[in-house]
């Protein structure tokens, strides 16, 4: 996480260097973009640790305002150990994320976002206990959805490649086991929404 904040912190930093020398502007109204977004957190000294790569496709309708769509993979993993019982749990989960974007440019290549997003997933969990040579597997299907605000940058290289960085903000979700009833959270915070956590992504405007 440390590394992540550190990467976005320089990328701001880069972004507005690079804005002061640069009078070159970026159109974008009309204009379509593809993109790979990747994330990663680690806590509780690694033990507990999640992942995304969500690949986007987007159209600029007007030049301040974008729509798409997000197909992707979430995991998670959470390891605990208590004597001699091991206790793993690992979650799978298929996103497809409709999204619209309103933009704001702060200089002439740097550009503030906010996403709004509603994320449904189709996910797996997997529990294993194990004890010396035992291992016990139990297996639990589920549907999530959820709606979520993430605000991000967009540094522009040139007028087709950009870097992104987008943090999570405002995150509701529903998880509904496949034999259950439905669960929902709230989140506020870095750590919101089901694709949570800072995400790094680079983008090709076309």
């Amino acid at each position: 996480m440390k590394k992540l904040i550190l990467s976005a912190s320089l990328l701001i930093l880069g972004a507005n260097a690079f804005a002061q020398e640069n009078d070159n502007g970026v159109s974008l109204d009309g204009r379509w973009f593809v993109m790979g977004q990747a994330g990663f957190n680690s806590a509780d000294e690694g033990n507990d640790q999640s992942y995304s790569f969500v690949p986007q496709v987007g159209n600029f309708v007007s030049s301040d305002v974008a729509l798409g769509l997000g197909v992707g993979y979430i995991g998670a993993k959470q390891e605990a150990e208590n004597g001699n019982v091991v206790s793993t749990n690992k979650q799978n989960l298929l996103l497809v994320k409709p999204f619209a974007r309103k933009y704001w440019g702060v200089a002439k290549n740097l550009f503030i976002f906010g996403e709004l997003s509603v994320p449904l997933g189709f996910g797996k969990n997997t529990s294993e206990t194990s004890l010396g040579n035992t291992t016990t597997t139990a297996e639990a299907k589920y549907t999530n959805i959820g709606v979520q605000v993430a605000p991000g940058l967009d540094y522009y290289l040139s007028d087709n490649w950009s870097l992104e960085a987008t943090f999570g903000l405002l995150g509701w979700n529903s998880t509904k086991p496949e034999n259950g009833d439905a669960a929902n959270s709230f989140n506020f915070g870095l750590n919101s929404g089901v694709d949570n956590g800072v995400k790094i992504g680079i983008k090709y405007t076309f």
